[in-house]
């Protein structure tokens, strides 16, 4: 019960980030639908096409991956490639390494390179998509599947 509160108070929170960075973005920069197709904020017609990024934001602070140096590469490579979206986590990976800490306590590196990541995208044309919630459950791959 204990586990599916926590859970639900993640979920709540990662909408609420969700809300707070929309509200706080332009949304003239946002894909909308309209007419059951996806446009721009000129009412272009954008299409997509794009990859998964994992540890973004460990790279984007020099703890992983080739540090900030190959997350700049990876954007750059990406839209030289035409690539328009990376979907990514927002979320550390790392253990230990969380954006939040404790009750109302942060990591301040943490969203530093979460910054990073949106700032360097910006740079390269790129859209993000940003899974705010983590439901993977790592227990499954321990899972004996005979």
């Amino acid at each position: 019960m204990a586990a599916s509160n926590a859970r639900r108070k993640r979920c709540v929170l990662s909408i609420i980030a969700a809300v707070l960075l929309f509200r706080t973005s332009e949304a003239a920069n946002f894909i909308r639908v309209r007419s059951g197709v996806f446009v721009d904020d000129k009412c272009k017609e954008f299409k997509f096409s794009g990859y998964n990024a994992w540890q973004v934001i460990e790279a984007a602070v020099d703890m992983c991956c080739g540090g900030h140096d190959a997350l700049v590469q990876q954007f750059q490579d990406a839209a030289r490639n035409n690539l328009t979206v990376v979907r990514m986590f927002g979320f550390p990976v790392q253990e230990g390494f969380n954006l939040q800490t404790a009750p109302g306590v942060y990591n301040e590196q943490a969203f530093r390179g979460m910054d990073t990541v949106i700032a360097e995208a910006a740079k390269q044309g790129l859209r993000l998509v940003i899974a705010f919630a983590n439901n993977w459950n790592y227990n499954d791959l321990q899972t004996d599947w005979k």
